[in-house]
């Protein structure tokens, strides 16, 4: 059984062991191995495209992208649906990576997340061009690389397709973080069953499956609906972060059929990824300590 500092951890398990380096990112080797080369390539001196990773959610392309970073040693600079989007923003986002490296000399990384669904068909021009004149190593990251308003970026980017986990391979991570966090699940045990139904059931999204885990153990029964769960709550929480307005922002966080308490902790572990800049997230996180004052 957990431990109850493991018991009352909010913190989401698929980011607290999220892999460390790529041969530590779950299936799709090939995708792992063009990856590995690329940045290899890049660690060498040998300049090669924007990469455009897609395929369906959870299955390990944000994953990899942070793994990519870790391994290489190089800063990871994210763009997602925090960041204004016009001509003037898109540069000034773009314009510090332009050396791509930092002050002390390391390789920065470019990380454009869900390019498919927080870019409008007037803003992929802009990004179009700026990747062109990218001098650091760029991922983009989407569910559906052959989106027709995509085309330009396709053109510019190598794909890298991404297709769903097998669920024995969700199994040996189930089981990894159980014994990172100290959980026995001996073979044969209730726990050990459940975290192979999990895997079964996961439709092979591993961060789904670890999403149910995290609430198996934490509850001590047995949780499979992470996976229509987490899409709904991941939709909310990526509109609700690229509203154009307050209002926007409440429409889309009443859309999750979730207890409100349990929405804000998503919207808490999530927040730090979203707002990149400290004066944004301090301002997030006051916001987030009003919000839950007035939850009670």
């Amino acid at each position: 059984m957990p431990s109850e500092d493991n018991r009352e951890s909010n913190e989401m398990w698929y980011l607290k062991h999220a892999p460390q380096n790529i041969d530590e990112v779950a299936g799709n080797s090939e995708a792992r191995e063009l990856v590995k080369k690329w940045a290899l390539d890049w660690s060498r001196g040998k300049h090669g495209k924007p990469l455009l990773l897609w395929g369906p959610t959870g299955v390990g392309k944000t994953a990899l992208a942070n793994a990519v970073a870790r391994e290489f040693n190089w800063t990871p600079v994210t763009f997602g649906a925090n960041v204004e989007r016009g001509k003037k923003d898109l540069n000034r986002f773009f314009a510090p990576q332009a050396s791509g490296v930092d002050l002390y000399g390391t390789r920065k990384i470019l990380v454009v997340d869900e390019v498919d669904a927080v870019f409008d068909r007037g803003e992929i021009p802009v990004l179009s061009q700026l990747l062109q004149e990218a001098r650091q190593p760029t991922m983009l990251i989407a569910e559906d690389a052959w989106n027709p308003k995509l085309q330009p970026i396709r053109a510019l980017c190598t794909l890298v397709p991404f297709k769903k986990i097998n669920w024995l391979e969700i199994k040996k991570v189930l089981a990894k973080t159980l014994a990172r966090e100290g959980v026995r699940a001996d073979a044969g045990s209730a726990l050990a069953e459940h975290a192979e139904n999990i895997a079964r059931e996961s439709g092979g999204d591993v961060r789904s499956a670890l999403i149910d885990l995290q609430a198996t153990v934490a509850s001590g029964e047995v949780f499979m609906g992470g996976r229509e769960r987490k899409q709904n709550i991941f939709d909310a929480l990526r509109k609700m972060f690229g509203a154009r307005s307050f209002s926007q922002a409440i429409q889309e966080s009443e859309t999750v059929d979730e207890d409100l308490n349990y929405f804000l902790k998503w919207v808490e572990e999530n927040l730090p990824l979203e707002a990149t800049e400290p004066e944004s997230l301090a301002a997030g996180l006051d916001s987030l300590s009003k919000a839950d004052v007035f939850a009670g």
